[in-house]
């Protein structure tokens, strides 16, 4: 007696999906999103930074450009003015700053009550720009 082996019908298989381009086996889509910030970084900083160096190195008299290699770093670190301005510098970037909710010394806190007696709007203060406010008004009327 012989077996009868009785196939499956095929099923429709789904198409196979669409794969993302890969990088040595990771997905390339998110470098390709990074790219454009890379290049406007490049363009506005790092070109900008190397070319400044490379005109550092350069001593330009009346249009004549003159390669003179590092010697403008040396009279750069022998010039009193840079040290002194370096100096001045670490001390802004040091010294904190007062915080800006704490008042100076001898200044009115920002947020301070308004001066007793003036809380329902009555009081010398009160009266004064009352006054102040009539004699704006009245002005030129008189």
């Amino acid at each position: 007696m012989t077996a009868v082996t009785r196939r499956r019908p095929r099923s429709r298989q789904a198409a196979p999906a669409v794969r993302a381009p890969r990088l040595n086996g990771r997905r390339l889509a998110p470098y390709l999103f990074v790219v454009p910030a890379l290049l406007l970084f490049a363009v506005f900083k790092l070109y900008p930074i190397g070319w400044s160096f490379l005109l550092s190195l350069h001593k330009t008299v009346q249009g004549v450009d003159t390669f003179v290699g590092l010697d403008n770093y040396t009279r750069l670190v022998h010039d009193p003015l840079f040290w002194t301005a370096l100096q001045n510098t670490a001390v802004i970037l040091v010294v904190p700053h007062r915080p800006y909710d704490r008042p100076a010394p001898g200044h009115a806190p920002a947020r301070s009550a308004p001066p007793a007696g003036t809380e329902d709007g009555t009081g010398p203060a009160a009266e004064q720009r009352v006054k102040h406010k009539a004699e704006h008004l009245t002005k030129g009327w008189a």
